[in-house]
């Protein structure tokens, strides 16, 4: 279990980095997109938006996965999404917010119409809700996933002691 734990936590980190990295360019793509209005941008960023949102999954599967927690084969990316905001008592705590929760309910669904549209276009003005989820995510976050962290260093210490 030490060594599910320890992988566990470098994951959460290295991936962190990687959430980090796309808010990143998110927030320049956006910005040119908010300057000059081009619809490219405007992908772009929906793109960019679509990848944090697999980053975050990322993570909740791999929590998942340690924990052993069973999801529901349909509808499981809603499922995973809910479990996460979850605290299961005895096992884990909740891993994210209900804030955090949902602002990735915004990005999830943001996610699944730019996978599976054809033929349709991004509105700006829907996209701007989702934009404001994603740039408040970005700043809340890290509270949810540090307090998850702590969690797992507190599981890694009582081990070491038994």
């Amino acid at each position: 279990m030490r060594e599910k734990i320890l992988i566990l936590m470098s994951s959460i980190r290295k991936n962190m980095e990687v959430i980090d990295g796309l808010f990143e360019e998110f927030k320049k793509v956006y910005k040119d997109y908010e300057k000059t209005g081009d619809h490219y941008r405007l992908i772009a960023s929906g793109f960019f938006l679509a990848q944090i949102y697999n980053g975050f999954e990322k993570i909740f599967e791999e929590v998942a996965r340690v924990f052993e927690n069973q999801l529901e084969k349909e509808y499981w990316h809603s499922s995973l999404l809910k479990r996460m905001a979850m605290s299961i008592e005895g096992i884990r705590p909740n891993l994210i917010s209900e804030e955090s929760y949902t602002y990735l309910n915004d990005l999830k669904s943001f996610r699944h119409f730019f996978r599976h549209a054809y033929n349709a276009k991004i509105d700006p003005r829907k996209f701007e809700i989702v934009a404001s989820s994603a740039e408040r995510l970005s700043k809340v976050y890290k509270k949810d996933f540090e307090k998850f962290l702590n969690f797992l260093r507190d599981i890694i210490e009582n081990l070491e002691e038994q």
